[in-house]
């Protein structure tokens, strides 16, 4: 009898050990999920993205003939090239440092060098002023699309905006698009570090 009340009394210990160490764990997972949960999780960042995207299209588009650019057709250069009446492409060093405020430097870099054709930028100043080199437009207006945007925040600095791009002013409207564009945070900003004109995807589109 006595032993028969030994080994029951070992086996309550030996459960009671297993319940504890069940315990435990459960305690560091809830633990665990909790300090994610509250800590590490990405949240919902209060920030208007999609306005911020539409503004870097605008600039955006001024670089690949999406967009008109008011110019003075009395006051040429060589080559097609005419003065930049548009206020907001008339003086690159402000053009530069609003752009900084939509892209990464190195994407705003690529913009405002861009050459059209062998050392021939499409934007070039010339005592001062702005000139631009017509014949390039993409017959295509950037506007011409619908965007419809998922928003993933990766981290509290890093977010992607994953973008389904239908075209329901083009020819085509059973055409769709997808772009993720990624935004980081750099120096308190919010800026691009990725980034396509959405009507451009057109012609890729299926």
């Amino acid at each position: 009898m006595k032993d028969k009340f030994n080994k029951l009394k070992t086996k309550i210990k030996e459960n009671k050990k297993k319940i504890a160490i069940v315990g435990v764990c459960l305690i560091v997972i809830v633990g665990a999920f909790l300090i994610w949960f509250f800590l590490i999780k990405p949240r919902k960042i209060d920030y208007d993205f999609e306005a911020l995207f539409l503004e870097a299209e605008s600039y955006y588009a001024g670089f690949f003939g999406a967009r008109n650019i008011g110019i003075d057709t009395n006051q040429k250069l060589e080559d097609g090239y005419y003065l930049v009446v548009d206020e907001e492409f008339n003086n690159l060093d402000n053009l530069k440092k609003k752009m900084n405020t939509l892209f990464v430097p190195s994407l705003t870099k690529e913009l405002i060098n861009l050459q059209v054709e062998e050392d021939k930028p499409l934007y070039k100043e010339v005592d001062g002023k702005v000139y631009y080199l017509t014949g390039y437009s993409a017959g295509i207006y950037y506007t011409m699309r619908k965007n419809d945007f998922k928003i993933e925040v990766v981290n509290p600095e890093k977010v992607i905006l994953h973008d389904t791009i239908t075209y329901p002013d083009l020819e085509d409207t059973s055409k769709k698009a997808t772009y993720d564009y990624v935004v980081i945070k750099e120096n308190g900003k919010w800026v691009f570090q990725t980034f396509e004109l959405p009507v451009s995807l057109y012609f890729y589109a299926s």
